[in-house]
């Protein structure tokens, strides 16, 4: 399993929501090193397909689904999660943990 934490300095969520992936991974008995991808400019976003800060993908996939980087706006930006009709930027602890236990299953 790789697991890759995209983010960029001057978002606010990106240490809550790394210390989240942690505490989750732990829940989730998977020992892997976090890759921790830092995003500094345009074109790294664009050449990483970047959804905004934080972003996380487990062997590949973002954690909301493949089709989150298949297009859109590949900028330096904070990301915003709408799960259940709410929006938070930091990712939705059950959506965090369904990734997860999906990737540890396969």
């Amino acid at each position: 399993m790789v697991i890759e934490f995209f983010y960029i300095d001057d978002c606010p969520n990106h240490a809550p929501a790394l210390e989240l992936l942690k505490e989750l991974m732990a829940v989730c008995d998977v020992a892997v090193p976090i890759k921790l991808v830092k995003v500094s400019t345009t074109e790294e976003a664009r050449k990483v397909k970047f959804m905004g800060s934080p972003s996380i993908r487990i062997d590949g996939v973002d954690i909301e689904g493949n089709g989150k980087t298949t297009g859109g706006d590949f900028s330096l930006k904070c990301r915003v999660y709408k799960y259940n009709w709410v929006f938070q930027g930091v990712p939705p602890k059950k959506l965090l943990r369904e990734a997860i236990e999906t990737a540890k299953n396969v």
